[in-house]
């Protein structure tokens, strides 16, 4: 999954879709890109319908939740993309997923803590440089 430069989602080379809204497609990027833990139903309801009175929210995000399963196979993939029970959910970080942003967010790490004695650790690798090193051909 791509997020870099827009929002793109591919699986065995095939897109995803099916998306039933912008705010699906949103809910998927904020699970992966903050997939380090789990989050309250509650606070993603607030959060993605804000507009709406939290029943209606919640009943929004169980639909956006339904319909991202659909769209990603969740319930034949040998392991599940979405990790969910009555008051949170996550993405499942052990599943067989790239992102792009993990990728970029991985060689910046390594970048940090690699250090060269010709090379100044305030020196910039050229943005280019790195999409490159992420296969990002955008």
């Amino acid at each position: 999954m791509r997020l870099l430069g827009g929002f793109s989602a591919e699986h065995d080379g095939e897109p995803l879709e099916g998306f039933e809204s912008e705010r699906a497609r949103a809910l998927l990027a904020y699970l992966l890109v903050e997939a380090g833990g789990y989050h309250q139903r509650e606070r993603l309801a607030g959060l993605f319908w804000p507009e709406l009175p939290e029943m209606r929210a919640r009943q929004n995000l169980s639909q956006a939740l339904y319909n991202l399963r659909n769209v990603l196979g969740d319930r034949t993939a040998p392991q599940p993309y979405l990790l969910t029970n009555k008051k949170s959910l996550a993405f499942n970080r052990d599943g067989d997923c790239w992102l792009d942003v993990a990728a970029f967010q991985e060689l910046l790490s390594r970048s940090r803590s690699h250090t060269h004695p010709d090379v100044s650790s305030t020196r910039a690798v050229p943005f280019s440089t790195i999409l490159a090193a992420t296969g990002w051909d955008g």
